[in-house]
């Protein structure tokens, strides 16, 4: 049970990387919010999953503070477009490559080249 983004993001990611195909659902802590099929989701947005932990990173999170004016909604619809983010986690890529692919994705979040 948890309304926590966080732990959203964490489930979609491993459900995805670990290939995961039984049921699993995250339940809200609240009656007035919904459960979320995390199956459901990973299958809707399979585009995307991949993603979803630079995407959060980057747009903030619990440990790193937000980008004025994007939020989740905003960067998923940029990153729906083919604007990939930096590989964000991955321990083999260098430094520039990962600064030059972030700023990319956060221009492209702006709506600028």
């Amino acid at each position: 049970m948890s309304d926590d983004t966080d732990v959203f993001v964490l489930l979609v990611h491993f459900y995805n990387a670990l290939n995961k195909t039984s049921e699993l659902l995250m339940v809200p802590t609240s009656p007035e919010r919904n459960v979320t099929n995390i199956g459901a989701t990973v299958r809707k947005h399979g585009d995307i999953v991949q993603h979803v932990l630079a995407l959060h990173t980057l747009t903030g999170c619990d440990t790193v503070s937000s980008i004025y004016g994007i939020g989740k909604v905003k960067a998923a619809k940029v990153l729906q477009k083919d604007h990939v983010p930096s590989p964000l986690g991955d321990i083999q890529t260098d430094m520039e490559t990962l600064v030059t692919g972030a700023t990319k994705f956060i221009t492209a979040c702006y709506g600028s080249k």
